[in-house]
């Protein structure tokens, strides 16, 4: 018996044992990061759906804010730290906006699963609270809501690679009877 050829042998088994090792841990961190993704995927979508965020949305986009920025010692209140969020749902919004930006600029979540389903939403409040976020940041300085800015810009790009939306082409579309009166 050739001990060379035993010693190659050996070392060709180990070699295919660590390859296939390292192939199936790799596999195992992708199938972790995919749940990993769905997991925060699906923690975004019950964040934009449950009834607090959706009374501060009312108050933001149904005028109510608009009346409250008239008064200069509100918009004074914006710059303490921390903001009364009791006193300012706007900066409940904008905190979330901003930690969903981080969120998906960090890689920790589907860009293309939050853009098609939430982009829109998130430009109508980028241009709502715009003024509220140059406020604070003429006193504080531009990397304040940086990820929303990222975020928002990032959903503008989007709905203009798709205006009439991610429906896939090669499904048809089914018939919709408008029977609703005007």
């Amino acid at each position: 018996m050739d001990w060379n050829a035993v010693s190659a042998l050996s070392s060709l088994a180990t070699f295919l044992v660590v390859a296939a090792s390292a192939l199936a841990a790799l596999l195992q961190l992708r199938h972790i990061r995919a749940a990993n993704q769905i997991t925060a995927s699906l923690e975004l979508m019950t964040r934009v759906s449950n009834p607090e965020f959706q009374r501060v949305l009312q108050y933001v986009f149904h005028g109510e804010l608009d009346r409250k920025l008239e008064d200069p010692e509100y918009r004074a209140e914006l710059l303490k730290t921390p903001v009364d969020l009791a006193r300012h749902p706007e900066a409940s919004l904008l905190a979330t906006w901003e930690q969903m930006g981080s969120i998906i600029k960090l890689g920790l979540t589907s860009e293309a699963a939050f853009m098609d389903t939430t982009s829109m939403q998130c430009i109508a409040a980028w241009n709502k609270l715009v003024p509220v976020i140059a406020f604070i940041r003429r006193a504080r300085g531009s990397q304040v809501y940086d990820n929303f800015e990222w975020l928002a810009s990032r959903s503008m790009m989007w709905e203009a690679r798709h205006p009439d939306g991610t429906y896939p082409k090669d499904t048809p579309r089914l018939r919709l009877e408008d029977t609703l009166p005007e």
